[in-house]
């Protein structure tokens, strides 16, 4: 690696750092703000229902869309394929939900 080279790599890093930094204090102070009033928190409870329809309507219309495509992959390409997108095609998901 060239100076220049080691040089981005270490400006990369470094700016990863202060990404992460920046986000956990900007967490912290979201984190640490008031709830607000009562009509607030209802109307925040209410986005969060429909966000939480939304995704899940989402989740099943990608699910079905995944098990074709494996099915698709298994038959014309061969089965271990079709086993890994099966694999890495749900884990973002299992991760998601976890988190």
């Amino acid at each position: 690696m060239s100076i220049t080279e080691i040089s981005v790599v270490q400006l990369a890093i470094g700016a990863a750092i202060l990404a992460v930094l920046y986000g956990a204090f900007m967490s912290k102070w979201i984190v640490n703000l008031p709830a607000g009033n009562k009509k607030m928190k209802s109307i925040a409870e209410a986005i969060q229902k429909g966000a939480s329809a939304y995704l899940a309507r989402q989740y099943k219309t990608i699910a079905v869309v995944g098990v074709i495509l494996a099915l698709l992959i298994g038959y014309f390409i061969d089965q271990a394929t079709a086993i890994g997108f099966v694999i890495v095609r749900f884990y973002p998901v299992h991760a998601a939900l976890l988190a």
